[in-house]
């Protein structure tokens, strides 16, 4: 179990929360971390953002190979360039989350590591792909090992899809690797830092197109499986954004 806390990286055989004192725990070089990619992994309670890109810092070239396909295939080091930038707005999210992204459709399951920011006044969750990373640094990571199942099949017969259950499968433990893979994939989501804007752009101009013809879809009656369909096979970026097709509808 490898446990990173703001000031120390431990290994342990247990979590060391449950441990009477450190004196159990090994204390780990940053640059050694890249070692126990397969390790479980937890955090300390007040983790920043910040605190796992420096990390990556003390290892960006065995980050750079080992992360390749989570990245896209572009380098690190422009995000770590955006992340010491001045803070310049202030996001909804309260906390980040590492979380599953757990969803069923027909017979395809998939399970895989993501992150998202939480405001636990709205109960939202928001996508960070177009964030700036300077506009997340400060902000605390938790862990959320529960594995929430998404049944597309089971929402398109629901009568009521705005208070549409999810069904809980358990829990499942994270890997170190995990984690990076589920921040590495949202961040180059829309390519480099550089990116974003331009991509942000497009998306805009894609949702009023959308928002217009789901309003003329309404009028003229086509279901909702119609509009769905539709909507995915003419669009470049909305694919990930299925939530937000869900609200307009």
């Amino acid at each position: 179990m490898i446990t990173i806390t703001n000031k120390n990286i431990y290994v342990c055989e247990f979590p060391i929360y449950e441990l009477s004192s450190l004196d159990k725990a090994q204390v780990v070089e940053i640059t050694d971390i890249i070692n126990f990619l397969s390790e479980n992994v937890e955090l300390g309670e007040s983790v920043t953002f910040k605190r796992l890109f420096e990390i990556v810092s003390y290892n960006i070239d065995k980050f750079n190979e080992i992360y390749y396909s989570s990245l896209g295939g572009y380098k690190l080091d422009p995000y770590l360039q955006e992340i010491e930038n001045n803070t310049t707005e202030v996001i909804e999210s309260e906390y980040l989350e590492i979380h599953w992204f757990c969803d069923k459709y027909e017979t395809e399951l998939t399970i895989s590591p993501s992150i998202h920011g939480i405001n636990t006044t709205t109960d939202y969750s928001y996508a960070l792909d177009f964030v700036s990373l300077n506009n997340l640094k400060d902000l605390v990571v938790k862990i959320n090992k529960s594995v929430e199942l998404f049944d597309y099949d089971k929402f398109r017969k629901s009568d009521d899809k705005k208070d549409f259950d999810k069904t809980i499968l358990g829990d499942k433990t994270f890997r170190l690797f995990d984690l990076y893979d589920a921040i590495f994939t949202e961040i180059s989501f829309h390519g480099g830092p550089l990116d974003k804007k331009e991509r942000l752009q497009e998306l805009e101009e894609s949702m009023t197109e959308v928002e217009e013809s789901i309003k003329e879809d309404k009028e003229i009656g086509v279901s909702f499986e119609d509009m769905l369909e539709r909507m995915d096979s003419e669009d470049k970026y909305l694919v990930k954004y299925e939530e937000q097709k869900i609200e307009l509808i």
